[in-house]
């Protein structure tokens, strides 16, 4: 099934490796854990490129990025930081953002 041109089932997919991909053992499966993982552990423009040229994954991350709830999420996570510190985080989803939109 499709919607909006995207495969359902890899979506599904790629909602499993997010959601499992830091304790996951990547030999016991057939899904491409390395996309994800490479964005957390060894970020780099080329990572970067990679994940956003993933429909799916793009397409996670607009959701993400769209939620009403981020803003609050990221001022409370923050709270012990710097006050300016939640502003750079969210001004960095921004623009991340705005990156994916011109891949």
């Amino acid at each position: 099934m499709k919607k909006k041109g995207l495969d359902t089932e890899k979506l599904e997919n790629y909602l499993t490796v997010l959601g499992r991909s830091h304790r996951h053992n990547r030999e016991s499966s057939d899904l491409d854990f390395d996309t994800v993982r490479n964005t957390m552990y060894k970020y780099s423009r080329n990572v970067q490129t990679k994940f956003f040229s993933v429909p799916e994954l793009k397409e996670l991350f607009f959701l993400f990025s769209k939620d009403q709830g981020l803003q609050e999420f990221v001022e409370e996570r923050y709270k012990d930081k710097e006050e300016e510190y939640s502003g750079r985080v969210l001004g960095y989803i921004a623009l991340l953002e705005k990156e994916a939109m011109e891949l």
